[in-house]
């Protein structure tokens, strides 16, 4: 249902929330980091009672979703009393519960154990689900934290996707979650801008690596303190330059070859790229969503899978804006079609560049034939 329908905080009222302004209406989602509502509704006599228990900590359902107001600014203009509202999806009320337990020591777990360490106990009514294989991962010491710092460790550890079903919190791997749609954005005829920013602050291309200490670590200096040392120089410095990153380490690595691949992991060798734009078609863009992008001013043609979503409220006829993961793994092929396209570029210029050498060489050359023709000629 695309109504509002708003619950006090002791869930004594419910009622439709009407006079909303639609327009201002926005339902905000970024994977892995928020989900909220957000709107504006002003005072009339129709909905008195359901503009008046608007307010913090009161539970509003869209689409059969719960969300929680967490910001509720009231403004009077004149005669007119409005409310503003953002509204956070009800998952996010998980940290609320504390899991004191700490499991000491170094353990590997899978998402099943960590998961249902990190809830269990919790009187606010969360299970979770898992949907799709992932592999055991080594964890140190996990506990005395509130479960939502917990499940976004875990988020990063397993390298999973939370999208909640209100309090039942649903954990996909990448397979599971994104769906193909065979639906294209394709420049002018469903979108119109495009924003693609490339930010190269935080690009590092070497970095030191620290594995597990010695047992008698205590006796030695430098790298003989570690059982494994590596220094990773990625084949990106021969665009970027030597640009050294903050040395990691880890108690979990022994051996130079798994060494590796963690300090592989543990620098951006490639410029953070952020992929948007605003849709302008008629079919609705999900969260799941893997769509292909055509741009032929850009030389794009790729699959872009959708990591943030603007969406207005059906009522009103505000376009979807769209956001594409920045993910090494889903932005290599744009920044490699964006090189390709440099290349061809330069090439092109090159061969103007050559061409206008030639025409001016060949322009010159007859000026000066004619010139000295003149001259002979006297």
């Amino acid at each position: 249902m695309d109504y509002l329908i708003v619950k006090s905080m002791d869930n004594g009222l419910e009622e439709i929330l009407i006079d909303i302004d639609y327009d201002s209406f926005s339902y905000d989602y970024e994977k892995n980091t928020s989900r909220s509502i957000s709107f504006g509704v002003r005072k009339t006599k129709n909905n008195e009672v359901s503009f008046n228990i608007l307010g913090n900590e009161a539970i509003i359902t869209y689409r059969g979703q719960q969300f929680v107001v967490k910001k509720c600014v009231p403004k009077v203009v004149g005669a007119e009393f409005s409310k503003q509202v953002t509204a956070q999806h009800i998952c996010y009320t998980i940290q609320d519960h504390v899991q004191y337990e700490v499991k000491t020591g170094e353990k590997n777990y899978s998402i099943h154990e960590a998961l249902d360490f990190a809830i269990c106990g919790n009187k606010l009514g969360f299970t979770f689900q898992v949907i799709g294989a992932f592999p055991t991962v080594k964890l140190e010491n996990l506990g005395d934290k509130n479960a939502l710092e917990l499940i976004n460790l875990f988020i990063e550890k397993f390298n999973a996707i939370l999208f909640a079903d209100n309090k039942r919190l649903c954990f996909y791997n990448e397979a599971t979650w994104y769906q193909e749609t065979e639906k294209q954005f394709r420049y002018l005829y469903n979108t119109e801008d495009i924003s693609l920013d490339i930010n190269t602050d935080n690009l590092k291309t070497v970095i030191k690596c620290y594995g597990k200490q010695k047992e008698n670590a205590d006796k030695l200096t430098g790298d003989n303190k570690y059982q494994a040392v590596v220094t990773y120089v990625s084949p990106n410095k021969e665009i970027y330059g030597y640009r050294m990153a903050n040395s990691k380490s880890t108690d979990t690595i022994t051996n130079n070859t798994d060494l590796l691949m963690f300090a592989k992991e543990q620098i951006m060798d490639i410029p953070e790229t952020s992929l948007s734009l605003t849709y302008r078609g008629t079919e609705n863009i999900t969260e799941r969503d893997i769509w292909f992008l055509r741009h032929e001013p850009l030389g794009f043609e790729t699959e872009v899978y959708v990591t943030r979503l603007k969406t207005g409220h059906p009522f009103s006829v505000k376009p979807q804006e769209v956001g594409f993961s920045n993910a090494r793994r889903d932005m290599v092929r744009i920044q490699a079609q964006m090189a390709s396209q440099l290349k061809e570029t330069t090439q092109k210029a090159n061969k103007i560049n050559t061409y206008s050498t030639m025409v001016t060489n060949a322009y010159d050359a007859r000026i000066l034939t004619e010139v000295v023709g003149v001259v002979n000629g006297d």
